[in-house]
């Protein structure tokens, strides 16, 4: 079976009315031209995801299409360079208490790709009877990604909630961003953080809201590979385990910022930072329920053949 993502925003709808679209869909359009188009006796099921956006009754919705591998229309996509197959995530546990970011002899636990380095979501880690699993806490991500930036100054964005590092090497120039840790919650009676900044310059950037911190770096390119490689805590004592609005964006200077990513141009909007979340998440979703069959099957088969026995 494949996956494919396709989101589309979906003015002045109601819920009713795009689940009755879903039902009645005839021909998929992607939005992204490396998606093949579909006829409905080749989709197997369409998962919907909604996420309501509070702008002029915006509804955002997010379509996991399941098709058949073996469709004539689905042809296997090409081959492309590794930079280009999106970001690698690596996800580590067991972490040095004395230096968290230092992954040398931390555990890789899980390893896969986003489209770009804004992160809403993670994969859920099961037992062998398909039970949801506690990481350790905390945790850390660790994103990778080498693509080249034109020649000329760029402003590059790290957003995290807790402690997080980001690396820019461009031959023999590295640079680092590294936010704070997070501080947990003590009681009902903590200071309230102050209201969300919104750059005049930049009135469509979406703002930084609580309790994430925001970190710029001006930096400037010429022309060749730039890798760039985070790290970021998760969880720990007191924490959501969650990444929360964990983002990189960069751009030229004084231009609205792109989510990082090896070919996709997402913009740090608040609508499109909804219907970019509301995408990940029905992926990750549905990625959960492969996940979480994949981990069981052992234990299925072993049920299968007891049933088996016992019957005969």
């Amino acid at each position: 079976m494949q996956r494919f993502v396709v989101s589309t925003v979906l003015l002045g709808k109601s819920h009713s009315e795009i689940l009755q679209m879903a039902n009645a869909i005839q021909r998929i359009a992607p939005n992204k031209t490396d998606l093949p188009l579909f006829r409905p006796d080749q989709v197997d099921r369409i998962q919907l995801s909604l996420v309501s956006v509070m702008k002029n009754r915006l509804l955002i919705a997010a379509f996991v299409i399941v098709a058949s591998a073996s469709s004539s229309a689905s042809p296997e996509p090409e081959a492309r360079p590794p930079g280009e197959q999106g970001v690698e995530v690596q996800l580590f546990e067991a972490l040095n208490p004395s230096a968290p970011l230092d992954l040398s002899q931390a555990t890789e636990t899980d390893r896969y790709r986003e489209p770009a380095f804004g992160f809403v979501t993670l994969p859920i880690k099961y037992s062998p009877n398909g039970l949801p699993l506690d990481r350790s806490s905390p945790f850390a991500l660790r994103a990778h990604l080498a693509k080249p930036l034109p020649e000329g100054r760029h402003q590059i964005r790290l957003r995290a909630k807790g402690s997080a590092q980001l690396r820019i090497i461009q031959g023999k120039q590295i640079l680092s961003l590294q936010t704070k840790p997070q501080r947990p919650n003590k009681s009902s009676h903590d200071v309230l953080p102050p209201p969300p900044f919104q750059d005049p310059h930049l009135p469509e950037l979406k703002a930084v809201s609580a309790p994430h911190q925001e970190i710029e770096l001006h930096f400037y390119s010429d022309g060749t590979a730039v890798e760039f490689e985070l790290i970021s805590i998760i969880g720990g004592k007191g924490l959501v385990p969650s990444p929360a609005e964990l983002s990189v964006s960069v751009a030229p200077y004084g231009e609205l910022p792109l989510l990082l990513s090896a070919t996709d141009r997402i913009p740090l909007t608040r609508e499109a930072w909804a219907a970019y979340r509301a995408e990940r998440m029905a992926f990750h979703a549905e990625a959960n329920d492969d996940r979480r069959r994949e981990t069981t099957q052992e234990v299925r088969q072993a049920w299968e053949g007891y049933h088996e026995t016992v019957r005969d």
